[in-house]
């Protein structure tokens, strides 16, 4: 799949640049580069994450309380919410459960959410 994925892209370069691409697109470099691109983009999927594996009524109530959390301890949420972000990205999630390393800061973004929202 990542050889069709490279030949794609080598086609989107312009007949006069072919040595450049085959030269860029070649490297193991880029290959990885790709890989982790995909995944980092496949993690943010909110339409397939709030979609398919969790139920989208939590949406509201997670960013209200993400965002609460932000304003309350930003250094500490950003850490522990940024750590199933970079593992994901760097192994990937073919899971049929989806990526199973953001249910926790997800669902507990959506009960603090709920929380605020509560008290307010």
């Amino acid at each position: 799949m990542e050889k069709v994925d490279q030949l794609r892209r080598m086609n989107e370069y312009p007949p006069s640049t072919y040595r450049l691409a085959n030269w860029i697109e070649a490297r193991k470099e880029a290959i990885i580069y790709f890989k982790l691109e995909k995944n980092f983009v496949d993690t943010f999927d909110l339409r397939l994450l709030f979609g398919r594996y969790i139920n989208p009524l939590f949406l509201p109530f997670f960013l209200v309380g993400f965002f609460e959390a932000l304003k309350a301890n930003m250094k500490r949420v950003l850490f522990i919410s940024s750590l199933p972000v970079v593992l994901l990205t760097i192994i990937g999630h073919d899971s049929l459960k989806g990526p199973l390393g953001l249910f926790p800061v997800i669902y507990a973004g959506a009960i603090f959410g709920m929380i605020k929202m509560y008290e307010k």
